[in-house]
């Protein structure tokens, strides 16, 4: 989906676990045909699982995702942050961006030249202002940036 300049790609439920061959061949048709993800979110349920890991890599790999969004892990959201440690520590240098809590969500900044910019308002070293950003009122201007900075190190 392409929306004010910017590509979104939602896997849903799919994911490399049933049929890694399948998935993986599935990519390379899309790649091949030319789709690219700004924002990229997949299935992650677990932080240990290779054959998920692997995949998940090789899908923001093959659509050359500016960033990653994991996602499904039902109520166990501290799992998008050991998947993002990981993938750090496997050499996956693109942003990973984490839910912290059911219901979190991200507002996305403009776009110039087709890079998506934007400036993080989370700071994990700032107490008073991830208190701020839990506040359900406040959540609203939470902004991202998918540039770079991996918001859940």
């Amino acid at each position: 989906m392409q929306a004010d300049g910017v590509s979104l790609f939602h896997a849903g439920d799919h994911s490399p676990l049933h049929d890694a061959v399948a998935f993986r061949r599935e990519f390379d048709f899309l790649a091949d045909s030319g789709l690219r993800a700004d924002l990229l979110f997949l299935m992650v349920q677990a932080a240990d699982d290779a054959t998920l890991s692997e995949g998940v890599y090789f899908a923001t790999n093959r659509l050359s995702a500016k960033a990653l969004l994991p996602m499904h892990a039902r109520g166990r959201e501290h799992v998008y942050t050991e998947f993002a440690r990981k993938a750090a520590s496997d050499g996956i240098r693109v942003p990973i961006h984490c839910a912290e809590f059911g219901g979190d969500h991200f507002a996305i900044g403009g776009v110039a030249g087709g890079s998506v910019l934007g400036q993080a308002v989370h700071s994990a070293n700032n107490k008073e202002a991830i208190d701020k950003l839990r506040d359900r009122d406040l959540q609203p201007g939470r902004v991202m940036d998918v540039i770079g900075r991996r918001l859940c190190e």
